[in-house]
């Protein structure tokens, strides 16, 4: 028996991810709580395939964008820097956008607008093959949202 049916007062689940998250939405519709007035679902990501599941409403109503593109170029900047000897932030602050249906059109038009565009890594050279450290310690970096 699952979560649905052994907490029949469950009105609520967000997802680590939004593939988890979509994976617990198709319950909440065999379920029959499909309704957005009474269940939330959400996620983490903003994969296409939630944005497309939130634009049909139902419960499942919100994803977070976390920007990974991002995330990725700080940490590439972040483990050169290190590598180099350089120094690197150890805290690094990402603007978080909440996705849902009242700005959703908004947010993929945006996103539209983004791709394509190029991210500057010019000058991240590492010299990695000639003069690979033997052990690196690295100290902690955080990713927080805005």
């Amino acid at each position: 028996m699952g979560w649905l049916q052994v907490h029949s007062d469950l009105n609520m689940i967000v997802g680590y991810n939004d593939a988890t998250a979509l994976g617990a939405y198709q319950a909440v519709i065999a379920a029959g709580k499909n309704d957005p007035s009474t269940f939330f679902v959400g996620g983490i990501d903003a994969t296409p395939d939630a944005l497309a599941v939130i634009g049909k409403g139902g419960a499942y109503q919100a994803t977070v964008d976390i920007q990974p593109r991002v995330m990725g170029i700080q940490a590439i900047r972040t483990i050169v820097a290190v590598l180099k000897g350089r120094p690197y932030r150890q805290t690094n602050p990402l603007k978080c956008t909440l996705v849902n249906r009242t700005n959703l059109a908004e947010f993929l038009q945006s996103r539209s607008a983004k791709t394509g565009e190029v991210d500057d890594l010019t000058g991240l050279e590492t010299g990695w093959s000639q003069n690979r450290p033997k052990c690196l310690k690295l100290k902690p970096i955080h990713f927080l949202p805005l």
